[in-house]
């Protein structure tokens, strides 16, 4: 007797299960079943039936597990692919777009009325153009303009500080005798004269304060009698300190010189004092009324300096037994302007 067996059976190289029909035969004595012929006849189309069914699934089964297969190694060479393409580049960032732009209308401004112009203020120095030949003598005149122009002076008003010396000339004094009604001449050295003169100057004259010492000396005492004079000599001196303002007028002959004169008037303090030898000396001092009048030059030959020669005739009121002081004085003087 032949039966069909059917057995599952895993392959080594894949994990699907793969049927095997085995034919086991069996050999048996026919007449210990008697039913089996029929059964077998029975069976037998059940069988086939079942066995093509299996096959055919089985086949089935074989297509599906190519078809992965298939995938898979389609699977691998992607991967590869991109294995070997690398890892992609970032896509380049996106810039923000910025809005267009809308010009803003300027506002029509109306123009202002126009102004009337400034006139220029007058310049304090003035330079003069000349027109001069050409050439290395043009040249010359141009620089001798030039710096002409720059040492000119300050342009008035303009203060100054004068310091001065003088000769001081003296007139005849006389000397009134307390013990008698005599009066004798005093005959007088010429002597000096120092001191400072602040002022300012304008275009129409000058107004200054001045302080000054005087000194003479006696010579000689002229005693008159009844039959002519007699002549004796003296030592002795007349010294005093003045204090005066000045006020006075101005002539311009250029812009560095000009002529000035004027008047003066203020207090002064005197002392004079001679001895006869062999007698008491004889003296007196008082503060007294001064008074003086004065003419002059100025010439500046700097934007700081001048330079000024002046004569003046100083004079003061009589001491109870001297004569007032009368002195002709000549100065020159270095100023500093400002």
């Amino acid at each position: 007797m032949v039966s069909w067996v059917w057995s599952r059976k895993r392959s080594e190289r894949s994990a699907t299960a793969i049927p095997q029909l085995k034919i086991v035969s069996y050999v048996k004595p026919t007449n210990r079943f008697p039913g089996f012929a029929c059964l077998k006849s029975f069976m037998a189309p059940i069988a086939s039936f079942l066995v093509v069914g299996l096959f055919h699934q089985a086949s089935a089964q074989d297509d599906v597990r190519k078809q992965l297969e298939e995938i898979r190694a389609s699977l691998q060479r992607v991967k590869s692919g991109l294995n070997q393409m690398g890892t992609p580049a970032p896509a380049p960032a996106l810039r923000p777009v910025n809005p267009p732009v809308v010009p803003t209308p300027t506002p029509v401004v109306p123009a202002p009325p126009p102004v009337a112009p400034i006139p220029p203020k007058p310049a304090i120095t003035k330079v003069e153009i000349v027109q001069t030949p050409s050439g290395s003598d043009a040249n010359a005149s141009n620089a001798a303009g030039v710096l002409e122009a720059v040492s000119l002076p300050p342009g008035l008003p303009r203060n100054y500080f004068i310091p001065f010396v003088a000769l001081s000339i003296p007139m005849e004094g006389e000397w009134t005798s307390p013990d008698s009604p005599v009066t004798a001449d005093l005959e007088e050295e010429t002597g000096f004269t120092a001191g400072i003169r602040v002022g300012r100057e304008f275009s129409w004259g000058l107004l200054e304060f001045e302080l000054k010492g005087f000194r003479n000396s006696y010579r000689n005492l002229i005693v008159p009698t009844g039959m002519g004079t007699f002549s004796e000599s003296v030592t002795g001196s007349s010294s005093g300190v003045s204090m005066l303002g000045n006020v006075g007028g101005r002539l311009a002959l250029t812009e560095r010189s000009s002529l000035f004169a004027g008047l003066g008037l203020g207090m002064a303090y005197i002392d004079s004092s001679f001895e006869i030898k062999g007698e008491k000396p004889k003296g007196d001092s008082d503060p007294v009324f001064a008074y003086q009048a004065f003419l002059g030059f100025e010439h500046a030959f700097s934007q700081s300096m001048e330079a000024f020669l002046r004569y003046k005739f100083f004079g003061t009121t009589d001491l109870d037994h001297f004569s007032g002081r009368r002195l002709h004085e000549l100065e020159l003087g270095l100023g500093f302007l400002f």
